[in-house]
């Protein structure tokens, strides 16, 4: 840990000297650190760098992040901690290993959505009824929700349960047979049943027969396999799957860091679409990449869709925004350990830039994720 915070003193001292030199000669934003110029401001690819590290680093237990430009990867960095001595380490954070992504599943789930409802020439506001398991009950005004309503959590779903928000098989049957309050319908309320019943839905769409009996197990395998081969794989993404690679799967952890053991996610096969993926770092940065600045995932019709109308991301504010993003966190506490992991994807429209960023544990300094990457961004344009 100490040789990776030199490591780190280095490159923060030298990319500080670049970022001053420029501002000394007053350059006009030279093509290997600078690009863009906005209201006489230029977008400083090193500053953004900088400014993520200087809140992350020493902040949680370990990170790493990609930045991507107009489907160009321009930095990327790792730093801190993986694995501690108390789960058979120390092994160093690094950009490759398989991390749960928790609710960025939730973006992976409605690109297949958007997908499939392209290829079978279905649009966002179709209703789900057709779609859901022939022998499933549909309780009160479960036939007005659409696909949108799903992907924008504006289906009327609560939770009933003191917060309780189970999406297994079982636990969706049972909250579409208790169906939905009508003035619920159409204002937004995040709960994972909407995407966790995409992953039921999928398979409908897809043209799978529902059995008898062993839906769960059917089902699940049915949506994994098309996202496996028709998202991920599309993304340069191999071997992902909603559980953790037993060979370089990281820890999570509490911090400040007490000495404690860190959690390991198990398997979600059977709850995945809102929650479950894993994939690494890098992983993921070149799907959201391939997502924003090309039609490998999405025709760009659809991929508008997406964005504009916030189908499996949201908006945020900011002075060159709104900047598009969704987030993950989620946490684990049994008898062998505990701790957090912590997810972003954020896309900056004005300039097609995509930030990708995880942390295996909570980040208590500067806490919420969507706003570091948003201020690093912000403070990255810089006047020459």
């Amino acid at each position: 840990m100490k040789s990776s915070r030199i490591f780190s003193f280095i490159l923060q001292f030298s990319s500080l000297v670049v970022i001053a030199s420029l501002i000394v000669s007053g350059c006009q934003c030279p093509p290997d650190t600078c690009y863009d110029t906005d209201g006489g401001q230029c977008f400083n690819i090193d500053s953004f760098a900088m400014n993520i590290r200087k809140k992350m680093s020493d902040s949680c237990m370990g990170y790493g992040f990609v930045l991507y430009r107009r489907d160009s990867l321009q930095r990327f960095y790792n730093y801190g901690l993986k694995r501690t001595q108390a789960n058979d380490g120390p092994l160093a954070f690094d950009n490759f290993s398989k991390v749960q992504l928790a609710s960025l599943s939730k973006t992976i789930t409605a690109i297949a959505t958007l997908q499939i409802l392209n290829r079978k020439n279905l649009i966002t506001y179709e209703k789900i009824k057709d779609y859901l398991p022939a022998d499933w009950t549909l309780g009160p005004n479960v036939d007005k929700i659409t696909f949108r309503d799903l992907l924008r959590h504006e289906s009327g779903i609560r939770n009933t349960d003191s917060g309780y928000d189970g999406h297994t098989y079982g636990e969706l049957k049972g909250k579409i047979q208790g169906g939905v309050i009508d003035t619920n319908m159409g204002k937004q309320s995040y709960h994972n049943q909407n995407t966790a019943l995409l992953r039921i839905i999928i398979s409908k769409l897809l043209g799978y027969p529902h059995l008898a009996a062993g839906n769960d197990v059917y089902v699940a395998n049915n949506y994994i396999k098309y996202v496996q081969d028709s998202v991920l794989s599309h993304s340069a993404i191999s071997k992902s799957y909603p559980y953790p690679d037993t060979a370089s799967h990281q820890y999570y952890y509490r911090w400040p860091y007490t000495g404690h053991k860190g959690a390991k996610f198990g398997d979600h096969t059977l709850y995945a679409g809102a929650t479950g993926w894993f994939v690494s770092v890098t992983e993921y940065g070149s799907m959201i990449n391939k997502l924003v600045n090309s039609e490998v995932l999405l025709k760009a019709n659809w991929r508008d869709t997406m964005l504009t109308h916030n189908l499996g991301c949201f908006d945020y504010g900011g002075p060159r925004g709104p900047y598009k993003w969704h987030n993950g966190f989620t946490g684990d506490s049994t008898a062998a350990g505990y701790g957090i992991v912590n997810t972003c994807w954020m896309y900056f429209p004005k300039n097609k830039v995509v930030a990708v960023c995880f942390a295996n544990s909570d980040i208590p300094n500067f806490g919420w994720f969507p706003g570091i990457l948003a201020a690093a961004y912000d403070k990255s344009w810089i006047t020459p």
